[in-house]
């Protein structure tokens, strides 16, 4: 141990960066010089850039629909790895260090480089949150619109070009777009230049189908990836766009058609293996096809990268991740099972299945898919403290919140 404490810096970042997260928070404790290369920026980048392509190292998390003012809200998190290991994979439930009797009236999920941003409890608490390290940071909250029939959207990624993570918040309220973007090193919200929207329609494109989702899993999300953020609207009546927002340049542009579009279907967006995707989803009876965006250098295109006949077992698909081998995680409706795709096969094995009824933990809109990573969110921005001392005033509001919204004599107080 001796020897192994006295490696050259350098030797030492190399040889530890291969090791999971969970091991490298242990072995901050060999010694202080262990300690500042773990911690350190670099090294950070580093174990990200290794690990975030790793189809086999992700994980997905997963919120509970609906949890009431006396319950406790959960959450779940599912290793990929033990899908194709484990015959009877199970997801670990977790507790998000901000307080508890937290009403989960909608509940929205991003992630970005093993950082997650949520917000509970219609945009009352706002934070990032490393689930791997436990490390959380508060976001201050916004205004909300007062119209109780707005639309709205968040996504949260990365700017590499500023070294910067930034939360794209759009609103869409009687026609009219509102758009702010948070920066962590600036610690502040900023007004963006939304006049380029005007014209567009609705971006909650979830309300179209009229499905029977709570107003939780209609609060949809905005896909970011490779410095830019990604979002469906409509135009000229039930034509729908897909819009791009570079976190660097800081402006909306309209990007390709979605391909193929199938009549009274909505494109949904997703990211499967570091690329951006778009499944078409409708409420009628149509096959299962995912497209990918591809940049050849020169220019980009949509591709299909899996087509799946219509089944009336398997209602609803949606494709959660892809696997090293290939296969797809898809979870169906309503919501309870999580299969493997074989596209080999063209079979379906059932990895997941949800056994509490009360208890719906795959929703459509808030289950998202992470790698682990040694990321803090305090490093990015001067004097971020650690959010710790607000946990204690935040578990007081919300219970007040709570006992104002469900009185227990009459249910609407």
């Amino acid at each position: 141990m001796a020897m192994i404490s006295h490696l050259p810096r350098d030797l030492l970042g190399d040889i530890l960066k291969f090791l999971p997260v969970k091991t490298l928070c242990r072995f901050k404790c060999v010694s202080k010089s262990w300690h500042s290369v773990i911690q350190s920026r670099e090294f950070v980048k580093l174990h990200l850039q290794i690990h975030q392509h790793k189809c086999d190292g992700e994980k997905i998390f997963m919120p509970t629909h609906f949890c009431s003012a006396y319950n406790d809200p959960d959450f779940y998190i599912l290793d990929t790895s033990s899908l194709a290991d484990s015959e009877n994979p199970r997801a670990k439930q977790v507790e998000i260090p901000v307080g508890r009797r937290c009403i989960i009236l909608s509940t929205i999920v991003c992630a970005c480089n093993g950082l997650l941003f949520i917000a509970l409890d219609d945009e009352r608490v706002l934070f990032v949150w490393n689930p791997s390290t436990g490390k959380l940071r508060r976001i201050p909250t916004l205004k909300s619109s007062s119209s109780s029939h707005f639309d709205l959207l968040y996504g949260f990624g990365y700017d590499s070009l500023h070294d910067d993570y930034k939360i794209l918040r759009v609103c869409y309220d009687n026609g009219t777009y509102d758009c702010w973007l948070f920066s962590l090193k600036e610690n502040t919200w900023r007004k963006l230049n939304d006049r380029v929207l005007n014209g567009y329609g609705t971006c909650n494109i979830d309300q179209v189908l009229n499905d029977a989702y709570t107003r939780a899993e209609k609060r949809a999300v905005i896909v970011c990836v490779n410095d830019s953020a990604y979002f469906i609207v409509q135009k000229e009546g039930k034509k729908y766009k897909v819009l791009s927002f570079s976190l660097a340049e800081e402006r909306f542009v309209e990007m390709l058609p979605p391909p193929c579009e199938v009549v009274g279907a909505v494109p949904i967006l997703k990211v499967l293996a570091g690329r951006l995707s778009l499944q078409w989803r409708t409420s009628a009876n149509h096959d299962f096809v995912v497209w990918s965006l591809m940049d050849d250098g020169n220019s980009s295109y949509w591709t299909k990268i899996i087509s799946i006949l219509y089944s009336e077992t398997l209602v609803g698909l949606e494709p959660i991740c892809m696997m090293r081998n290939g296969h797809f995680v898809v979870r169906t409706k309503p919501e309870r099972e999580l299969f493997i795709y074989d596209m080999k096969k063209k079979a379906f094995q059932q990895v997941f299945k949800n056994e509490n009824p009360d208890v719906h933990i795959c929703s459509f809109k808030n289950t998202v898919v992470y790698t682990e990573s040694l990321v803090h969110p305090c490093d990015y921005g001067d004097k971020v403290e650690e959010w710790t001392s607000a946990i204690e005033d935040m578990k007081e509001s919300l219970m007040l919140q709570n006992k104002r919204q469900f009185c227990s004599c009459c249910g609407e107080c």
